[in-house]
Order: structure tokens, then sequence, then C-alpha cells
């Protein structure tokens, strides 16, 4: 019976079915050859969102029971719990219950960054997972996971690497000689693994070595055979990690370091430096022509992986939000991945902006001025993440310390950051000087609101924030023919970086009402591309 039934497909759960008479499912969240995941709202806690696994048992080794009865005894910060649980049936089916993770797992994360972070966001997620396996392997007896790899870690919405899918993760069994299953992703898993002996702590320090080079080299896959071919390090990776590295991609587990404690105390070494390290190139950009960069424009000046680009307007009504709007649009047509949202201070319009009533998932968070929310589930259409302010809240205020922390954990390489008319305020534009990566004031031909003091504070910002490293510039809104264009052009204080031209009022109203991508006359695109190439330096 155990043969037949491991022969028959899994059975699939319907959006809104109860299941045990406890579970309604909500959503798909994954499947595979021996089991599917579900999201599912417990209804006897209030709808709180969980994972149920199903799986089915087959001949003589209940991989399913080995899960929960592994994960069911852990408690740990980088580790799913169990909630529930439900043996197998006459037909071999078996639930788990866990806690829900919510995020993208790391392979999507790096789908998302052109298959290349920087070194400082990397070793942050490996630093994780060599802690979590250092807290495994403690176990009596120690518990090793054998799959470690980009689709088994799951980015949540604090930016933390969490070690998902406990699915072929055994009890060490100390004089054995083989284990009883010899599973594992062939890119990461150890030698010894693949030939079926006996797997041990050394094994999972082989797939955190797989992973590092996956991470660190573009997307790369380890193997000893081909070493005359393997991709390159991305640049600016210490050569002591590098080497590092290497020791735990070893051929003989007794190669290898010793524990996850060892590589846990020479890896935090670099986490002090990591934030000086440049990031990988950017990837999956098309090609475009030269660009003058303003002045101060550098390379994400704090390291950090994100650049946070802010636009803000001269003087109210200039375009701010418009502007950010069209970048977006751009930046999805391109394929680059990015985040839009607004500086708490302003008053809300990007919800409305972008059809939020109709357009915005149920489940997806607004942007969060405290800082201390979570990221996800994002609102994503394409390869933008929208994190409006949420419509109802009154404007004002500022945003609070963590704020620069929560943007950096949305995951994008780039954010685009509304400011509007915010920047008057001396909290956000001292944040904005503490903070932003990129600032770009945009103006209109219509500056009677430009009044000495705005032009001066404005120009006050973008000094001081080029002081510090930030890339700053100009950006013409509305820009059109007309008889005095030479003399609003030089009440710039550079050359505007940017000129964005003024769109015939239906085209412009057809684009608020139906949303999608803005069209710009060719010249107009190929410039916005440009700028859009020049956010990402």
């Amino acid at each position: 019976m155990k043969g037949e039934n491991a022969r028959r497909p899994l059975p699939a759960f319907e959006l809104g079915q109860l299941v045990s008479n406890r579970y309604r499912i909500v959503g798909g969240l994954g499947r595979g050859g021996m089991a599917r995941v579900y999201l599912a709202e417990d209804m006897k806690l209030g709808g709180r969102l969980l994972a149920l696994k199903l799986t089915r048992t087959y001949d003589g080794a209940e991989r399913f029971i080995d899960e929960a009865r592994l994960l069911s005894a852990l408690r740990h910060p980088g580790l799913p719990e169990i909630v529930d649980y439900e043996p197998p049936d006459d037909q071999g089916l078996a639930l788990i219950v866990m806690t829900y993770v919510e995020g993208e797992t790391l392979a999507e994360r790096m789908r998302r960054h052109g298959m290349s972070l920087p070194f400082a966001k990397a070793l942050r997620y490996l630093l994780q997972l060599a802690r979590t396996l250092q807290y495994l392997h403690a176990q009596r007896p120690l518990v090793v996971f054998r799959d470690l790899k980009p689709a088994n870690v799951m980015i949540d919405g604090r930016d933390d690497a969490i070690l998902i899918d406990f699915g072929i993760a055994r009890e060490f069994k100390p004089g054995a000689a083989r284990d009883t299953l010899m599973l594992g992703t062939p890119a990461f898993a150890a030698p010894e693994q693949l030939r079926g002996e006996q797997s041990d702590a050394r094994t999972d320090l082989y797939g955190l070595g797989g992973l590092a080079y996956y991470l660190l080299t573009g997307g790369g896959f380890f193997s000893s055979a081909s070493s005359g071919s393997r991709p390159t390090w991305l640049r600016e990776i210490p050569p002591g990690f590098v080497a590092s590295v290497e020791r735990l991609l070893s051929e003989r587990p007794g190669d290898r370091p010793d524990s996850a404690a060892d590589v846990v105390r020479e890896w935090q070494q670099y986490a002090g430096s990591a934030g000086a390290c440049e990031p990988g190139a950017p990837v999956g950009m098309p090609a475009v022509g030269p660009f003058q960069s303003g002045p101060g424009a550098s390379s994400d000046r704090r390291g950090k992986g994100v650049r946070i680009a802010a636009i803000l307007s001269a003087y109210p009504g200039a375009g701010a939000t418009f502007v950010a709007r069209m970048l977006s649009s751009r930046l999805n047509r391109l394929g680059v991945a990015h985040a839009l949202t607004e500086c708490p201070g302003i008053e809300p319009e990007l919800y409305r902006w972008l059809d939020g009533g109709r357009r915005m998932p149920g489940r997806a968070v607004f942007a969060d001025p405290s800082g201390a929310g979570s990221v996800s589930p994002a609102w994503r259409e394409g390869h933008a993440d929208y994190y409006p302010l949420r419509p109802d809240d009154p404007p004002g205020g500022a945003p609070a310390p963590g704020f620069a922390s929560w943007l950096n954990g949305i995951g994008a390489p780039l954010v685009l950051l509304d400011v509007s008319g915010a920047w008057q305020d001396d909290r956000v534009s001292d944040w904005l000087a503490a903070h932003a990566d990129a600032i770009y004031a945009v103006a209109d031909p219509l500056p009677v609101k430009w009044t000495e003091r705005r032009q001066r504070g404005c120009t006050e910002l973008l000094t001081s924030s080029t002081r510090a490293g930030a890339s700053t510039g100009w950006i013409a809104n509305r820009d059109m023919d007309f008889s005095g264009r030479g003399e609003w052009l030089s009440l710039f204080p550079e050359r505007p970086m940017l000129a964005v031209p003024h769109l015939p009022p239906a085209d412009a109203a057809s684009w608020l009402w139906q949303g999608g991508d803005i069209s710009l006359p060719k010249r107009a695109a190929a410039d916005a591309d440009a700028f859009c190439a020049h956010l990402l330096r």
C-alpha cells in the first residue's frame, strides 16, 4: 500500500477549503514532487496566518514524521516553529502546520537584485545562517539540515534569513556508515552526501560554503571538477573571506572547519568592515548612452546595497510625486527591481495615484513612519514594490530614527522616496542629509511659489548632502517650448540633470486613471532611461 500511495499525485486544496475543521486555505505558497505548501488562516485563533505543508509518506521512510519531530523541539529565531501536526492517514497523507514566514526566498531576492548582492548584505544573511546551523549542531543528538540552498532560505520582513523546509534534515547517528536517504540539491550538497555516506555537521558547512559562493559570484554554482571555468568572485570581496569559503568547500570533510561556531567567529571579523565594501556592479540594466552625473555622484556612499533616492519639490506643486511615479514606470519597463514610497510628513497621495482602492492587495503593508513594522507582504506590480502612506493619515511629523533601516529592509536595490515639500521641515531635511544616497529637486515653469527662502533652503540641503557624499541635482518638470524657457532654466542653481516634458492633459489624465506605464516621446524616454541608469550608480 505504501508503494501504491507514493505513486499517487498529491491532492490539491481549494481556496476557501476548511482543513481539519480549523485551517481555511487562502493561497498557495509552493509545491514540489513530494509536498504542497499552502497559506491558511487559523479560524480558532482569529485568522492567524500559518503555513500548511501537505505531504505523503513513502516506502519505509516517513519523512514528514521526521520533520515534525525535529522541528517541534527546536526554538530559534532563524527557524519556523511547528504549531500543529496530523499523522499520515490511510492514504499516507500527512500535515504539518508551521508559523508563516512572510517574505521572499533568497533565490527570489537574488533575481530581483540582478544576481548581485553587495558583500555587506550577503554577509548579514550568511552570518545569520551560520548561527542557525550552530544552534542545530548544538542539539544532542545534533541535527544536520542537509539541504542548504537559496530556495530554502526565506528573507523575512525584517531582512532576516530564516531556514525553511526541513524535508531531509536528520539526526546524526554515530557509527552509521550511510544515511537512510541520499537526497539533497547537487549544486549545494557535499560530496559525501552525494555518495550516500554518513552526513554530519561538516556536510552543512559545505552547503553554507556553496551558498556563499552562489551569493558572491553572481549566482554561480561551485563544482570542484570545473576549476578552470568557475565564475569569478564579485569585486571587493576580502581575500580572507574568499579563502574561508574555499575551506568550507573542501572535498574532504576533515579539511573543512570543525564547527559552525568556528565559522561564526571567523566571519564576525568582516562584519564591522563590510559596510565599506562597494556593491557589485548592477546587473540586468540595459545599456544606455553616456550620462553626465551631478556633483557628489558616488556608488552607494554607505555600502549597504540599497540606494535611497529622494525626490522633492522645490516648492508646492512642482511635481515631485509625478516625477517619482514616472521614474518608477521607466524602471519597471527596464526590468529594474525597485520600490516607490512616500516620506513621512507629506500629504499622502501615492495610494490614490496608484488607484490603491482597487489595486492594492488586501494584505499588503503601508509605509511605516516608525520603522518598527514589517516590509512584507509588499504591493508588487512587475518589478516595483509600492509602499504608500496610509491615505487617511494626517500630514506632518517626520521619519523616525528607524525609518532608514525599514527602507533598507525592503530588499530592492533602489528606493524612490517621494518627499514633495516635506523637506521644508528641519527634521525631515536633517533626516535626508543623514540617510539619502541621492536627492533631486524638481521645479517647473510656473515658479510663482519659488520664494527666495525656499530657493535658499533647497540649495542648502543639496549642498550639505553633496558634502556628505550624496548624489544631488535638479529636474526640470513640465518642460516645453515657450518664450521664457531660457530665463526659467537660468533660475536653476545648476543645469538640470533631467528634463521631463509637459504631457498633454488628456495623456496625463489617462495615465492617472488607468495606471500602467507612462508614454514619453522617444528622446524624453531615452533621457529618462539614462537617468534611471544614473540612479543605480
